[in-house]
């Protein structure tokens, strides 16, 4: 009896569990994977050798159900369906396992998929902010724009990115160019032409910003322009590079070393001859392809990681490495680069300089060959030293030549980033850093401080008559003879072809800052004797005073720029004040 109880509790146990593996889990996990019926199979073969026994302890049940004439066949048939049942749910688990592993693998890729995504969005948020470039997506027929949270930045808009009409992204742009840029995305819808426009930004409260736009019609099954997509940059530091760069070309283009100028993303936008020389290709090959793109391809990978991590540091970056020349031949080589940053302290340009150590390191390949040529043979050791000695002080010299050459090329550069190249003034931008500095001393001080705006009178007339050699001599004649009437703590800057800057701080006698405009007129107006031709010119001068004019610096050159065109009007070679009355009634007092 005791037997019988048992083994209707295994055919209860097996019959749940096979109503269980039936009816749980999801779909994926049954009917649909290989291996699922073979165990449903077996775990009901299972069942049915419980069901046996307990027939066989029923005499009542034996007329129904035939397992054997003798007991044992009834054995027999008992064990075979066990071990059948078993073997059944074996083969079944073993095909059904790896699916569900299999399964699982697919859900952890899409998951990771989505937590890519996720991370591709930031990354673009961020490389957006970085390089200052927006992207919008303009509905032509519905006549909205969707605007990324950088494009909004560019534009002044608050908020992190939205929707703007087309009057609102017209409304900011510089009157004068407006024209233009309406013309140029007429054109763009009608299919006339590239959607690619530079024009001027003005926002309220800042100064005004140079933009690039470039964009990409799309159209519907008829031709017709339905929507514009594209992306815009802020270029306004990139074109105060670009002013600076004929002083830049002139030193770079002599230089003894390899020098380029790359962007954020590491583009190449200048590259001197002397290292396309030392790459083995032309300039133009250089140009507007990743700076590191001709590196020895052995070499690249770990250059382009270390370039990466100087990119996101901000700090200068030193390393050796090959070019591969167009021939298969290799140049060794000792690249550095310097980021540029902007008055946020952001990354917007790398300046770097490139070194041919290549007779440096074939000499050391040739002392390493040595070192095995003496390990080799002790006969010829005093005369492979000798001889390797020579060539490693021959190589170090050198070695010391081209660092000290280096050096030289690294301070020139540093002192042109910041002055002129023609006079040795300080820069427009040096002029401004200074103004600033003076007038919070000024400010803290109680002190004066005057701006002076100068223009040479007939300087163009000079160049169209004697060419631009003269007028290169007068230029650096005049900055002399500014620089001599004002004292050393003061500042005088070229800021234009023409235009000077100068700084005077601390005066509050009228009468002083008077007798110094009086006598850089006297000066300058005096003859300058240049290959037996006697030049004469003039000059302008408008006057600025702090706080009275201006408390910012931008104010202050920008009205003592207006008072120095008023004195042109009114018969030039003379100086003036913003404020006609200054003169008389202005008692310095801030």
């Amino acid at each position: 009896m005791f037997d019988i109880i048992l083994e209707t509790l295994r055919s209860l146990v097996l019959l749940v569990l096979v109503g269980f593996i039936l009816g749980a889990g999801d779909a994926r996990f049954q009917m649909a994977r290989p291996g699922w019926r073979l165990i449903v199979a077996g775990f009901a073969l299972l069942l049915f050798g419980s069901l046996l026994d307990i027939t066989d302890n029923f005499e009542s049940l034996n007329s129904y159900v035939v397992i054997g004439d003798t007991e044992t066949e009834a054995f027999l048939e008992k064990v075979i369906g066990f071990l059948g049942g078993f073997l059944l749910i074996g083969i079944g688990l073993y095909q059904w396992i790896p699916a569900v592993h299999e399964l699982s693998k697919e859900i952890e890729t899409r998951k990771q998929a989505e937590k890519d995504l996720q991370s591709s969005e930031a990354l673009l948020v961020e490389a957006q902010r970085i390089s200052h470039v927006g992207s919008w997506d303009w509905d032509v027929v519905n006549d909205y724009q969707f605007w990324s949270e950088e494009m909004c930045r560019i534009w002044g808009i608050e908020g992190s990115q939205g929707l703007v009409s087309y009057e609102e992204f017209f409304s900011r742009i510089h009157p004068d160019d407006q024209e233009g840029a309406q013309l140029a995305i007429d054109g763009a819808l009608r299919g006339d032409q590239e959607f690619r426009i530079e024009y001027r930004l003005e926002i309220p409260g800042e100064e005004e910003r140079i933009i690039s736009t470039r964009g990409e019609v799309y159209r519907d099954e008829v031709g017709n322009p339905i929507r514009m997509m594209g992306a815009t940059q802020d270029i306004t530091q990139l074109k105060e590079l670009i002013e600076d760069k004929g002083r830049f070309d002139t030193l770079a283009a002599n230089a003894p070393v390899g020098i380029f100028y790359s962007g954020p993303d590491g583009i190449a936008q200048y590259v001197n001859k002397a290292l396309a020389s030392i790459a083995g290709y032309p300039v133009e090959a250089m140009v507007d392809v990743l700076w590191h793109s001709k590196i020895y391809p052995e070499d690249r990978d770990a250059i382009t990681e270390r370039w990466l991590e100087n990119v996101d540091s901000g700090k200068p970056w030193l390393a050796e490495f090959r070019f591969q020349k167009p021939d298969g031949t290799v140049a060794w080589v000792l690249g550095d680069t310097n980021p540029q940053f902007d008055e946020e302290g952001k990354v917007v340009s790398h300046v770097g300089t490139i070194i041919d150590i290549t007779t440096r390191k074939l000499a050391e390949i040739e002392l390493n060959k040595a070192h095995y040529e003496l390990e080799k043979s002790r006969d010829s050791l005093e005369h492979i030293v000798e001889s390797r000695t020579q060539e490693l002080a021959a190589t170090v010299k050198q070695l010391q030549n081209e660092i000290l050459e280096r050096e030289k090329v690294e301070a020139e550069l540093k002192f042109l980033a910041n002055h002129d190249a023609l006079t040795g003034l300080p820069s427009l931008r040096l002029c401004k850093d200074r103004l600033e500095m003076s007038i919070v001393v000024a400010r803290r001080n109680n002190q004066g401080l005057f701006v002076m705006f100068l223009d040479l009178d007939g300087f163009k007339q000079l160049n169209d008559n004697h060419g631009h050699d003269y007028g290169d001599t007068v230029l650096k004649v005049t900055a002399d003879r500014i620089s001599a009437r004002v004292r050393e703590t003061d500042t005088t800057a070229r800021i234009g072809g023409d235009e000077f800057l100068v700084i005077l701080s601390g005066f509050t006698d009228l009468e002083i800052v008077e007798r110094i405009a009086k006598n850089i007129i006297s000066d300058i107006s005096q003859e300058i004797l240049i290959q037996q031709n006697a030049i004469n010119i003039g000059v302008s001068i408008g006057i600025a005073v702090y706080p009275k004019d201006g408390k910012t610096s931008a104010e202050l050159i920008k009205q003592a720029d207006t008072a120095m065109y008023r004195i042109k009007r009114a018969g030039k070679n003379n100086f003036g004040f913003v404020n006609q009355t200054t003169k008389q009634t202005l008692r310095i007092s801030v």
